[in-house]
């Protein structure tokens, strides 16, 4: 499937890793372009997310919702209050019912209990716990916990060792990853993303997005679906 212009209105552009897929929304449709290719969402009840080559159909009639990371399609129910969550390779049953929901990142799975205002979230083979109770959520990343204190209209999130501190108070977005932290502006219509390095700047008002990934900034059109 190659790059469409698809004319008309609300088109979205999302660049990874070097190419930018056009993403037409107009009929429903959303395309999703991860590591040099397109795939289409259809949302007539499904879903389609690439990751690594293919996408995979997530059916959300029936309560299901399918997500493939790394080459497999894996089968979440929700109707029995179950989600099934994989990556790497496996299956994990999240239960929703009794306050407690399982996750498993890179081969166990850790329980996250609810009922107390704690969650627990295990990233690498531990559980950490997130307390909800005083305003606070703890987020493990590769071995540690952060603090995210949302009372004071704050998010912290670390990525990779840190913590970073995202003020939404002054309708600014700090987000981090490999070690910085980047501001987000949303008061000028601008929104600033960083994967990498630089900052590059997305235009919003104009009915502009731009989206760099990797190196470089790409110009997302969304006025008239043109690629700028």
């Amino acid at each position: 499937m190659g790059v469409g212009g698809g004319g008309g209105r609300r088109v979205g552009v999302v660049g990874y890793g070097g190419q930018v897929w056009v993403m037409g929304e107009e009929e429903g449709l959303g395309v999703v372009g991860y590591g040099g290719w397109v795939w289409v969402m259809e949302e007539e009840g499904l879903e389609m997310v690439g990751y690594g080559g293919r996408a995979w159909v997530m059916e959300e009639g029936e309560g299901l919702r399918v997500i493939g990371y790394g080459g497999r399609v894996w089968a979440m129910e929700e109707e029995e209050g179950l989600r099934a969550v994989g990556y790497g390779g496996r299956v994990w049953v999240v239960e929703d019912e009794e306050g407690l929901e399982v996750v498993g990142y890179g081969g166990r799975v850790c329980v996250m209990e609810e009922e107390e205002g704690l969650r627990v979230v295990g990233y690498g083979g531990r559980a950490r716990v997130m307390e909800e109770e005083e305003g606070s959520r703890v987020v493990g990343y590769g071995g540690r916990v952060w603090v995210m204190e949302e009372e004071e209209g704050l998010r912290a999130v670390g990525y990779g060792g840190r913590v970073w501190v995202m003020e939404e108070e002054e309708e600014l977005r700090a987000v981090g990853y490999g070690g910085r932290v980047w501001v987000m502006e949303e008061e000028e219509g601008l929104r600033v993303a960083d994967y990498g390095g630089p900052v590059w700047v997305m235009e919003e008002e104009e009915g502009l997005r731009v989206a760099s990934y990797g190196g470089r900034v790409r110009v997302m059109e969304e006025e008239e679906g043109n690629l700028g």
